[in-house]
C-alpha cells in the first residue's frame, strides 16, 4: 500500500475518484487493508469531496499518520455525518488530531465517530471526551463510541493538555504537529497562567545549516501600544493568522505565516 508511479493501489484509485464524484453519499471500504501512503492519499482526497455522508473504514490499518490526516480533513469537511474508524490501530497522537477536529469544525455535519478497538490511551481518550463536550450544539448531537479500547497507556513523548509547558519543535506540514500548535495557541488564549515565552520560526530551506531564524518574544504591550523596544510597531495578529492558516483547506501559506515572524 505504498503509492508508486507504476502501481495504482486501491486507496489511490479511490483518492482519484473522490474529488470528481458528486453523487456518492455512502462508501464502505471496511476489511480492505488500507494503510500507509494509499490511506494517506485517501484521507487527503476527502478534503475535495462535498457529497459523501457516511464512510466506513473499519478493520483496516490506518494507524497513526493516515488517521491523523483524516483528522485534519475533518477540520474543514462539511459533509461527512458518520465515520467508522474502528479497529484501525488508531494511536493516542492521532486521537489528539481527531479531537481537535471535533472542536475546530463547529459548522461540520459530523454526528457519529466510531473508534472501537483502537488505542487512544489516557491522553487521547481525555482529549476526545473534552472535545466531545465542546462539539455539542443545540442543532447537532455528536457521539463517539470507544468499546474495547486501550485507555490506560501514557506515552512519554505525547503532548499533554494538562501539562503543556515545555519546548516544542513543530513542523506545520505534519497534522499532529499542527494540532499541537493549535492546542498551544488555544491554551495560551484561554487558560489562566498559560502564555508563550518565545516563538522561533525556521523557514523552509534545502540547507538546514544556513536557515535564518526569526524570533518573537511575546510580552505585554506597554501603555503607548508599542513593544518593549519602544520604537517597534504594534504586534501583528500572529495567533489569528496561524490559526486560520492551519485550518485552511489548501494548507499553510508560507507568505502569511512568514509575515507573523517579520515583526
Amino acid at each position: 500500500n505504498t503509492v508508486e508511479p507504476d502501481l495504482v493501489t486501491g486507496g489511490e484509485a479511490f483518492a482519484d475518484m473522490l474529488p470528481v464524484n458528486v453523487k456518492l453519499v455512502s462508501l464502505d471500504l471496511s476489511w480492505n487493508h488500507l494503510q500507509k501512503d494509499s490511506a494517506i492519499a485517501f484521507a487527503r482526497a476527502l478534503r475535495e469531496n462535498e457529497t459523501l455522508r457516511e464512510l466506513s473504514l473499519a478493520y483496516n490499518s490506518f494507524a497513526e499518520d493516515p488517521s491523523a490526516e483524516l483528522g485534519l480533513t475533518l477540520c474543514t469537511n462539511k459533509a461527512l455525518r458518520s465515520i467508522d474508524l474502528s479497529y484501525n490501530s488508531v494511536t493516542p497522537a492521532a486521537c489528539l488530531v481527531l479531537a481537535n477536529a471535533l472542536r475546530a469544525n463547529a459548522d461540520g455535519a459530523l454526528r457519529h465517530l466510531n473508534l472501537d478497538g483502537n488505542q487512544p490511551g489516557r491522553h487521547g481518550s481525555r482529549a476526545l471526551m473534552n472535545a466531545l463536550r465542546c462539539a455539542q450544539r443545540p442543532d447537532r448531537a455528536v457521539d463517539i463510541t470507544m468499546r474495547n479500547c486501550e485507555m490506560t497507556a501514557e506515552p512519554d513523548a505525547l503532548f499533554d493538555t494538562g501539562e503543556p509547558s515545555g519546548a516544542y519543535m513543530l513542523d506545520l506540514e505534519k497534522p499532529i504537529d499542527r494540532t499541537i500548535a493549535a492546542e498551544l495557541m488555544r491554551l495560551a488564549s484561554t487558560r489562566d497562567g498559560c502564555e508563550f515565552e518565545r516563538l522561533v520560526h525556521h523557514p523552509p530551506t534545502n540547507n538546514a545549516s544556513k536557515a535564518k531564524m526569526r524570533e518573537i518574544k511575546l510580552a505585554p504591550a506597554e501603555a503607548d501600544g508599542r513593544g518593549g523596544d519602544g520604537d517597534r510597531a504594534p504586534e501583528p495578529p500572529w495567533s489569528l493568522i496561524l490559526n486560520d492558516e492551519m485550518k485552511a483547506k489548501g494548507g499553510t501559506s508560507s507568505k502569511k505565516v512568514n509575515s507573523c515572524f517579520a515583526w
